[in-house]
């Protein structure tokens, strides 16, 4: 093979590398509440332009060890510009107290974060913030 082929195969593999590991999951902070609890999210973009966002929990405690009356957890996303979070969907954890759920919304900035609440339906979060991360702009 030529030089110019090596080096062509080079600056393509750099060129490409940062796309390939756009979508790695990333590290959830883990708040004091929930010390052993560990969790990851990944973010990508949809073809429709809205952000997918998986997120995996293991080793987070049942709602109620948390909270008497909690039971559930729920997934937020607060856009950056609003002080309002919008509810993304339940996470479900089973008997190894692990889960996963992937949901999406069409914000680009905003706070990703879990908490124990009463119900599903809920529309406002009133359990603290047990598991977050900055996505966007939001992260400095």
């Amino acid at each position: 093979m030529s030089q110019t082929f090596h080096r062509f195969l080079i600056l393509a593999l750099l060129i490409a590398l940062p796309a390939c590991t756009r979508n790695a999951n990333q590290e959830l902070v883990t708040g004091p509440s929930v010390p052993a609890a560990r969790g990851t999210y990944s973010v990508s973009q949809t073809d429709n332009g809205n952000t997918r966002i998986q997120v995996k929990v293991s080793h987070l405690a049942e709602p109620s060890k948390l909270a008497a009356t909690a039971t559930t957890y729920l997934v937020w996303a607060q856009p950056e510009e609003s002080t309002a979070a919008v509810p993304l969907g339940a996470l479900k954890l089973d008997k190894d107290l692990t889960g996963s759920i992937e949901v999406m919304t069409p914000q680009k900035t905003f706070q990703l974060f879990i908490t124990a609440e009463m119900a599903a339906g809920v529309s406002t979060p009133t359990g603290e913030k047990l598991l977050w991360a900055s996505i966007g702009k939001a992260a400095k």
